[in-house]
């Protein structure tokens, strides 16, 4: 059952619901924003995999699927810093 909206009519906010009601607006618009940004992925992985990823992330102390993507961002930049490198030589 849907609760029914009431119209309150045209009454004036005090300047702190005002600052209250723009903060709450700006802060949707931020969450939005991210929400649209970020992208869910899929993947499969055995049990041990994922318990090789959670005895890890313990050692950190965050969840496990902050540390497999703190991970794969650190990998991935590895991956590309080696690829520059090497491509820098091959050009020299």
């Amino acid at each position: 059952m849907q609760d029914k909206l009431v119209e309150l009519g045209d009454e004036e906010m005090s300047e702190e619901e005002a600052a209250r009601y723009t903060a709450m607006e700006e802060q949707a618009e931020v969450d939005a924003a991210r929400e649209i940004r970020a992208q869910k992925v899929n993947m499969r992985w055995s049990k041990d995999q994922v318990d090789l990823i959670r005895r890890a992330a313990a050692i950190y102390g965050i969840p496990y699927q902050t540390y497999l993507k703190q991970a794969a961002v650190r990998q991935a930049l590895a991956d590309i810093e080696l690829a520059q490198r090497v491509d820098a030589r091959r050009a020299s």
